[in-house]
């Protein structure tokens, strides 16, 4: 029996989570266990159809790997119910374009199915981005935008919403930011049938190339705020930047997408309504740990103390290749780049990472300040410790005041801290403040 545990918001018909109800053999995924209370399975008894499980491919989490030529996924118990409202959530990447349909999930019974549910990002023919809901032959297909038009890379992971709202049209967003729409819609019929990782036979070969994190579908309405919910727990989960505020999943702004500080998001986060416990990310330069840096988010033995944790940092996009930024009276005696970090919850102690590769050479001290200005009496100091001088990585511990930002100097470190909006800077040598 499916091991089900808390559900998003709203309740959805169909989720299925790469680090949750995946059954392998030898890594080769037999049954994908949709979260849903009252959901069954994706399965694939066939061994040379079976995907393959990564164990940490994105943002420290598992990701489930499809070759477009064999592997597939079925659930023939899905129960998708008709409606004339359809969301649809997954996270994903499509590697090549080359001789694959890349259908990345289809409730189609047979391949002459059209009225369906269905997504396929680099399509064969065309490039285009495809999503279908309802009637395809009644305007339950908007295929208006291609990989090039949009910016889209084959091979990078990327969180799509697909929606399909009555009366109002279908849209595509792409890490929270819409890339195609159209005010024509379908009613989805229903389906008994759920297949992941390819379009069902009949025609061009649809198999994906490319691999699935997660996949949540709803039918039924869902406000502006809910989606902008679930966008923020799958950025924050496979640390993507969204380009509105991030809320938790009582719809409070736990980040605001605003100001300077917009750049390279990510963080870690305790939601239990939302099923969330991510303990490390990463952006940009950096990485977040729980109290420490594991192998992968799965490996950090680390607890959130109480619910609806969050530490979440930015950055102003500020140079990180030089030391040209004066700080605390010092002229050109830190990098430019300055992160901000906000904490909601209980102010967990957590460490920073950055390659020593990604910085200018020299750097040994973390300044952290209240204030972008870094004065002299709201600044703290700490230096960073060099603890494995043969690898490309500096750890640091340190305690951060709430309300800071942090900085960077010339090396890489890891570092420990507590902060709630702080800044922070690395420098070259510890400062006197």
């Amino acid at each position: 029996m499916p091991n089900h545990q808390v559900v998003y918001l709203p309740i959805y018909q169909l989720g299925f989570k790469a680090n949750q109800g995946v059954q392998v053999s030898d890594m080769s995924v037999t049954n994908w266990i949709d979260q849903n209370p009252s959901g069954g399975g994706a399965e694939q008894a066939t061994a040379s159809s079976q995907p393959t499980l990564l164990s940490s491919d994105l943002n420290f989490n598992p990701a489930i790997d499809f070759d477009g030529t064999n592997h597939f996924l079925i659930d023939s118990s899905s129960s998708l119910a008709s409606g004339d409202n359809v969301y649809a959530y997954i996270v994903m990447r499509t590697d090549t374009q080359a001789g694959n349909g890349n259908g990345a999930f289809s409730s189609s019974t047979t391949g002459a199915d059209q009225n369906r549910i269905a997504f396929f990002p680099g399509y064969v023919f065309d490039d285009k981005i495809y999503w279908d809901s309802g009637d395809i032959a009644t305007g339950g297909r908007m295929a208006n935008q291609t990989f090039a038009s949009t910016g889209t890379q084959y091979g990078d992971y990327y969180a799509w919403t697909l929606i399909s709202q009555s009366a109002v049209g279908q849209e595509i967003r792409r890490n929270g930011f819409q890339i195609d729409s159209d005010s024509t819609t379908s009613s989805f019929g229903g389906s008994p049938t759920l297949w992941v990782g390819r379009h069902p036979p009949g025609g061009v070969t649809c198999h994906l190339n490319g691999a699935i994190s997660e996949l949540v579908v709803y039918v039924g309405a869902q406000t502006a705020n809910e989606v902008e919910q679930i966008q923020t727990y799958l950025a924050l989960k496979y640390g993507f930047t969204l380009s509105h505020d991030y809320k938790d999943s009582e719809g409070t702004v736990v980040r605001s997408f605003s100001g300077a500080y917009i750049n390279n998001i990510a963080g870690i986060a305790r939601e239990d309504r939302s099923d969330l416990n991510q303990k490390r990310s990463s952006s940009g330069i950096i990485t977040i740990g729980l109290g420490s840096i594991a192998l992968d988010n799965a490996s950090n033995t680390n607890t959130f103390p109480s619910d609806q944790n969050y530490t979440i940092f930015g950055d102003d996009n500020g140079s990180v290749a030089s030391l040209s930024a004066d700080y605390l009276g010092t002229n050109n005696n830190g990098i430019p780049r300055v992160w901000s970090v906000q904490q909601t919850g209980t102010g967990e102690n957590v460490m920073l990472q950055a390659l020593k590769s990604d910085l200018p050479s020299g750097i040994i001290t973390l300044i952290v300040s209240s204030s972008s200005s870094f004065p002299t009496g709201s600044t703290t100091s700490e230096n960073c410790n060099i603890k494995c001088p043969k690898e490309d990585i500096v750890k640091q511990e340190c305690s951060m005041p709430k309300s800071s930002r942090f900085e960077n100097s010339t090396e890489d470190k890891k570092r420990r801290k507590t902060w709630n909006k702080s800044r922070v800077v690395f420098i070259p040598e510890k400062a006197s403040i």
